[in-house]
């Protein structure tokens, strides 16, 4: 072989072998690139310490944030909830992160430049103009306040998000009327610039959800002039100084406000709410493509509650996306402690190799029961019994067996109610998410048993001082199937001034069949009475004749006045007719995750889990499946 075919040899394989280690470079990455993760299901985590109605769900390192918002006495608040995002992807224990300057609730928070900022709301008297400026630490907490350039005009229910280096304010309510402007303040330093006029909306709206990208601004639903809930999307990019360039309009597949709107893996996602008849628990996703235009709309599985009013906020794990949920209302008395996230994003795993087979273990067979008795729609007051069964159905004897479940959302564990048949228990707490243990030791070969423990769904609460304007309801507590039931509104202006342009409303309960009362028939099921003026320290009253096919539950009814004050009913009134518990209640649906058992056999430990629990049961066929 001469030298010239030695060197041409050489040089064709040290070319084949650079394409290989590119291949394999290129397979490589690919390989490492975290794919999107869908939405398959969604997961508890750890609950609220206290019902709460806010929209300003926000995350700024390893922490998420609740701002703000309206509690169970329906009165707004000044804490700041903080809890750290912990490795599997829930949340730690909520704590005090902080207070506002002021309480608030129907106003919008967001984060930029290491600071948590808040605009405008409601105070509880009035609307505000106000914007702060407190600095978030590496420890969690919120610090120090500072006061920024005021909002142009006293606003609530809007939203607001921050893109291109500016924080952008939707629409929103002055406390008089719907805006249609999207005002804009640069973000300079540890401060924030005057605000601008930025363009307007398509239509005056509020109650409406905004999000945005690295290069387009998102509004979805909302309120319309009129009390229309709206469909509509609108779509718009940047100019070079941030104004906004023209609208691009898109529809939702419902009316929809009280929701929220996120990003997730490059698709927009619309999430819960309401219409004027009814809370949602339905998700929805429209991909967006490169010039920012949105794809169809696809259902993703719904919500574990039909819910509105609540925080949700996008986290991003291992290149990918996932979303928090917290808090909102079920209904104008029901605020949920419940938090939920979709499903984690994991990092990529290599292919495992193969590993010498273990040594094989006698087969064990262990089975775990979940019921709950009764097993009908519980109302506030009502207590519920869960029965956890279980069986060593192998001869196999094992030992450090437990059995675990966590308090479901909307109870609290009654006290000295957690009973078992061998070993202890105990417990992290009484409320939702507070786990339940029991010890039980050894489990011998063929043994059974049962744990056991009751919970009860709480009566909200009386407020300390009485709202300015009340509304309360009174019904027989019993009635036979096709008679008449009358329902007594009773309205009350305690404050000192009279009330004028009264409206008050009621949801017509599931079962009930209108004869009379309002101002006429009911229009989507709602019957409405319009009332001039209440007198200072005065009371009316306002009845409502119905016919009962079955039992009724009467939840949702509130007052409205001109001036301002308001107030949903905070009784839940059942009438059973015939005896019978009702069908579907207020809407209520209390889920147990499932139990699980835990033991160890030859030094390995192995768990099974019982079905999921609910009620009423027959909602089971109807909900997604949620498990920790």
């Amino acid at each position: 072989m001469s030298h010239k075919q030695y060197f041409s040899k050489r040089f064709y394989f040290l070319l084949a072998l650079i394409a290989l280690l590119i291949t394999l470079l290129s397979t490589q990455l690919v390989w490492s690139k975290p794919l999107a993760v869908a939405i398959n299901q969604w997961s508890t985590t750890a609950a609220l310490p206290e019902g709460v109605v806010s929209r300003n769900l926000v995350t700024y390192a390893d922490f998420v944030y609740l701002v703000g918002g309206k509690n169970s006495s329906e009165n707004p608040m000044s804490t700041i909830y903080g809890a750290r995002m912990n490795a599997s992807g829930g949340l730690d224990a909520w704590s005090v992160a902080g207070q506002l300057p002021m309480p608030l609730y129907l106003h919008a928070a967001v984060v930029a430049n290491d600071a948590l900022f808040v605009i405008g709301g409601w105070d509880g008297k009035a609307t505000r103009a106000e914007v702060w400026r407190a600095p978030l630490t590496s420890d969690g907490k919120v610090g120090t306040w500072s006061a920024m350039p005021n909002y142009p005009l006293p606003l609530d229910l809007y939203d607001a998000v921050v893109l291109n280096g500016s924080i952008y304010v939707v629409g929103g309510w002055n406390g008089t009327q719907a805006q249609q402007a999207v005002y804009m303040a640069k973000l300079e330093g540890s401060g924030l610039g005057a605000w601008q006029l930025a363009g307007n909306l398509p239509q005056p709206l509020y109650r409406l959800a905004v999000t945005a990208d690295s290069k387009q601004l998102y509004v979805t639903g909302g309120y319309a002039p009129g009390e229309t809930s709206s469909a509509a999307v609108y779509v718009a990019g940047l100019t070079s100084n941030g104004t906004l360039l023209s609208w691009q309009s898109y529809t939702l597949p419902a009316a929809v406000y009280y929701h929220k709107a996120v990003i997730h893996d490059g698709r927009l996602v619309v999430l819960g709410g309401r219409d004027n008849s009814q809370p949602f628990s339905q998700v929805y996703a429209a991909s967006i493509a490169a010039n920012g235009s949105l794809g169809g709309w696809q259902s993703a599985p719904a919500l574990p509650a039909a819910i509105y009013r609540m925080g949700a906020v996008t986290v991003k794990r291992n290149g990918s996306d996932y979303i928090f949920v917290a808090g909102g209302a079920r209904n104008e008395a029901d605020y949920q402690t419940a938090v939920y996230h979709s499903d984690v994003p994991l990092p990529p795993t290599p292919t495992p190799t193969a590993t010498p087979s273990a040594t094989p273990t006698p087969k064990v067979s262990v089975i775990l029961q979940l019921r709950s008795d009764p097993q009908h729609w519980i109302a506030p007051g009502e207590e519920v019994t869960y029965l956890i069964d279980y069986e060593n159905a192998s001869t196999v004897s094992l030992s450090d067996v437990v059995i675990t479940n966590r308090i479901p959302n909307q109870v609290e564990l009654v006290a000295h109610s957690i009973q078992t048949t061998q070993g202890v228990s105990s417990t992290t707490g009484t409320q939702p998410g507070a786990l339940i243990s029991w010890q039980l030791g050894t489990l011998e070969g063929r043994a059974t048993g049962q744990v056991a423990y009751r919970v009860r769904r709480p009566v909200p609460p009386t407020p300390v001082v009485p709202p300015a304007l009340a509304i309360d309801l009174q019904a027989p507590a019993t009635a036979s199937q096709g008679s008449q039931v009358t329902y007594t509104f009773r309205v009350t202006n305690n404050s000192p001034t009279t009330l004028t342009s009264l409206v008050i409303t009621n949801t017509l309960p599931t079962g009930a069949t209108y004869v009379s009362g309002g101002d006429g028939a009911p229009v989507n099921k709602i019957v409405r009475w319009s009332v001039p003026t209440l007198l200072a320290d005065s009371s009316l009253t306002l009845p409502l004749v119905v016919t009962a096919q079955e039992s009724l539950v009467n939840s949702d009814y509130r007052v409205t006045a001109k001036e301002g004050p308001f107030s949903n009913g905070r009784t839940t009134v059942v009438t059973l007719v015939d005896g019978q518990p009702p069908r579907t209640g207020d809407g209520v649906i209390l889920v147990n995750d499932g139990a699980r058992i835990t033991w160890t056999n030859q030094g390995q430990t192995a768990t099974a889990d019982s079905s999921v629990v609910y009620n009423p049961a027959s909602n089971k066929l109807y909900l997604p499946l949620v498990r920790r």
